[in-house]
């Protein structure tokens, strides 16, 4: 089990502690009340890339008793995306806790592979309720399975070890491969200037044709010429 080593600290020089090298953090629970402690920031990465949330660590301040806990919570730099704080929960072993496990998704899709399809996750962990000492570091899905656009992995199909209920809704999808979307041929939008001036033209030209045809105001009619000669 990942062993980690804290030291106690005082409140409110967390800037401090962080340019040294270290990892203000908190931890709690029923037998160590709340104290505030300092972690080698480092081998504590290390240990949560290897380990993630879901793991219990063993864990001792100054030197002193060692106590199960697990990591409840992390808290990043917004810029940098380094770890700034941690919040450690001490849990009792015969008590049961309530966790999310992270997915671990294996194997390759042969609907992807196959049909050139796209694969789609819908959730990344899922809520289990267990004892301390049955609580999974992570749940295996294997994708291997989805061979067709029907086939689907729910979460009534993850493989749970024994002594953990999941609380997370069995119909739920994990994860399913969907057909690709074919790109549909953009049509260039119409100028509704381009339009108006078009038009604006037509309409000038055959006013142009009319005027030619217009009889102006006083015009005579023309005269009928008569047949035969003047009667004496």
């Amino acid at each position: 089990m990942p062993v980690i080593k804290a030291q106690k600290r005082e409140a409110g020089k967390a800037y401090a502690l962080r340019a040294e090298g270290k990892l203000p953090a908190v931890i709690y629970g029923p037998h160590v009340g709340s104290q505030a402690v300092m972690l080698d920031l480092n081998p504590f990465v290390k240990l949560y890339n290897e380990v993630g949330e879901s793991t219990l660590i063993d864990m001792s301040v100054d030197g002193g008793t060692e106590y199960k806990v697990l990591i409840q919570d992390i808290q990043r730099d917004p810029v940098s995306d380094q770890i700034i704080h941690v919040d450690l929960r001490q849990l009792e072993m015969d008590k049961e806790i309530d966790a999310e496990i992270e997915l671990e998704f294996t194997g390759e899709p042969p609907a992807v592979k196959e049909l050139a399809g796209v694969l789609v996750k819908s959730l990344d962990n899922i809520e289990v309720r267990c004892l301390p000492k049955d609580l999974p570091g992570s749940i295996m899905v294997d994708l291997s399975v989805l061979k067709t656009f029907n086939d689907y992995i729910h979460v009534k199909d993850l493989p749970i070890g024994p002594g953990v209920k999941v609380l997370t809704n069995p119909e739920e999808t994990v994860a399913t491969v969907i057909a690709q979307q074919e790109e549909k041929e953009e049509v260039a939008p119409m100028n509704v200037a381009d339009v108006e001036v078009v038009g604006k033209k037509k309409e000038d030209a055959a006013e142009g044709e009319g005027e030619g045809e217009e009889k102006k105001p006083g015009d005579k009619p023309e005269k009928k010429s008569e047949k035969g000669g003047k009667k004496e």
